[in-house]
């Protein structure tokens, strides 16, 4: 099994969308699939929501974008 890179973002954050192409870039260029999580695709959200809140249970000292491997 292989290690992901989870990007979890927001559309309201401009710097996010602008480093998508390069983030995916580097996570595959590294051996890493990457997982674009944006918190209005509410279906995406929901499915790695978990993961996020596993490190950040209260989203305390969390901020756009987030990045975790798992």
């Amino acid at each position: 099994m292989s290690s992901s890179v989870i990007k979890f973002s927001s559309e309201d954050c401009g710097t996010c969308h602008k480093m998508s192409h390069y983030d995916s870039k580097v996570a595959e260029e590294l051996g890493f699939t990457f997982i674009g999580v944006v918190l209005q695709d509410t279906a995406t959200y929901k499915k790695y929501r978990k993961i996020l809140l596993s490190k950040y249970p209260t989203k305390e000292g969390m901020g756009w974008p987030t990045y975790l491997i798992v």
